[in-house]
């Protein structure tokens, strides 16, 4: 059993400091914290609140998610009469609000709800009992987690055997990689009906696809470049990770892990090297080199091809295929990372009517399900991605459905960002060429365990 000193020097490690942060973290784990304020043993779904509730709310969805949260909102009132939503944006991907977050919990002003990547639901959820376990919830409510969204986005917002976000987004892993019709169709390559479906593939199309002029490279076929997210993607293509599934172990200096980035040095080369497309790149000055400047044949992007470049590139004719395997046919595990969730605060002043704004997010099809729907994103409810109207929106959605399929089956871990940036650092040594693949993984690879050793140590886990 943990102490009230020891859980209050867990607090202080990850921002959330003060008297009312731990006593707010006590409270959570005691007995009544489950629905109404009851034990587990209430029966029937949570309805409209018998009195006018308002429920704060913090959210990334700005700019032109504001509407269709908006109608979202409306939605909830009309089904929920009593409910009012006072929302903040408050963009929880950036790291100094994740600490504002920190400090509003410390300071006892914390929102009711709040939308957050999985990476943080161990120091938000079983660390600091920061965020409420919404288990209770879900069976009152009957909600069969599994039936309802894919079975990889419910095992990536749980922990200590506990389900602490529900899933509203898809992770924004570069599985997905584009193709410029244009190049394709002058180079005698139709991807749609043969795309590659091995790594040896993919070199030789791309190889294909690059033009070289007298002064360099007039067209890039692919960039492979070494990078951690490159490195990341492919490493899923094969099964394997930078880190072991609970994050306490580096595993990117192991056999496949150092034969991936081998292989992506290598592809480079096989494009005109180093040299050669860095000065592609450095001639853009900052643009894109696949939807502004035009210049490279195939790259690797996340789901936002489907829903924004409709929009922000009109005139761009492309089409996709999944990442592929090393080897034609094999299984994958493509990454689960940074993928948004919705949950409830343990201070949360009305946990049922918190609830509900937490399921309208995301296992409604009125309420998440219409936010991707609308964008013309994939979702992380099975229904919406079957319907027909996705299917109607986007020819590639075969191309969705298969990377979507084929992710990690385990819960997504926190890395601590300095063992982040000491990877970082290997990785751009390797693509700078200043060592080798092999070598450049295995000597950072101490420096990182060290990290993750400390880390865990302080955390007494």
């Amino acid at each position: 059993m943990i102490t009230r000193r020891a859980l209050g020097t867990r607090l202080q490690r990850i921002g959330l400091t003060g008297g009312g942060a731990l006593a707010l973290a006590l409270n959570a784990c005691a007995p009544g914290s489950g629905p109404g304020g009851a034990a587990d043993g209430a029966a029937g779904p949570a309805g409209n609140p018998a009195r006018p509730v308002t429920v704060t709310a913090w959210h990334a969805w700005d700019g032109p998610r504001e509407p269709l949260m908006k109608t979202i909102f409306e939605r909830l009132k009309a089904q929920y009469p009593n409910i009012t939503v006072e929302q903040s944006i408050v963009q929880l991907w950036q790291q100094a609000n994740v600490e504002k977050l920190g400090a509003a919990v410390a300071a006892g002003s914390a929102p009711d709800v709040i939308m957050l990547y999985d990476i943080y639901v161990l120091q938000f959820g079983p660390e600091a009992k920061a965020l409420q376990a919404l288990d209770p919830w879900v069976r009152r409510d009957k909600l069969s987690l599994k039936e309802v969204f894919y079975d990889t986005d419910v095992e990536a917002l749980q922990a200590d055997g506990k389900t602490w976000l529900l899933p509203h987004t898809l992770p924004t892993t570069g599985v997905n990689v584009a193709f410029n019709k244009e190049m394709t169709e002058r180079a005698g390559l139709d991807l749609d009906k043969n795309p590659p479906q091995s790594w040896d593939e993919l070199v030789q199309a791309a190889t294909r696809l690059t033009v070289r002029d007298g002064s360099g490279l007039s067209q890039l076929g692919a960039d492979l470049s070494p990078s951690p997210g490159m490195f990341d993607v492919y490493l899923g293509t094969v099964k394997s990770a930078t880190f072991s599934p609970d994050g306490k172990k580096v595993t990117f200096n192991e056999p496949k892990a150092i034969e991936t980035m081998e292989w992506l040095v290598n592809a480079r080369q096989a494009f005109g090297g180093r040299a050669a497309v860095s000065a592609v790149q450095q001639a853009a000055q900052g643009k894109d080199l696949f939807t502004e400047v035009r210049k490279l044949a195939l790259g690797h992007a996340n789901y936002a091809l489907y829903f924004s470049w409709p929009q922000t590139v009109p005139d761009l004719k492309w089409g996709t295929f999944p990442v592929m395997p090393q080897q034609r046919g094999a299984a994958m595990a493509l990454p689960h990372r940074l993928a948004w969730g919705w949950g409830t605060m343990s201070s949360a002043r009305d946990k049922d009517a918190a609830w509900l704004l937490v399921k309208k997010m995301t296992a409604d099809e009125d309420g998440g399900g219409y936010l991707q729907v609308t964008q013309g994103r994939p979702s992380p409810i099975r229904k919406i991605n079957e319907s027909g109207e996705f299917k109607a929106q986007n020819p590639y959605w075969p191309t969705v459905v298969k990377t979507v399929e084929q992710r990690w089956k385990r819960p997504a871990s926190f890395i601590p960002p300095d063992a982040t940036k000491a990877l970082s650092d290997a990785i751009t040594r390797i693509s700078d060429e200043q060592v080798a693949p092999r070598a450049g993984l295995t000597e950072a690879a101490p420096q990182v365990q060290a990290i993750l050793d400390q880390y865990w140590a302080g955390r007494g886990r």
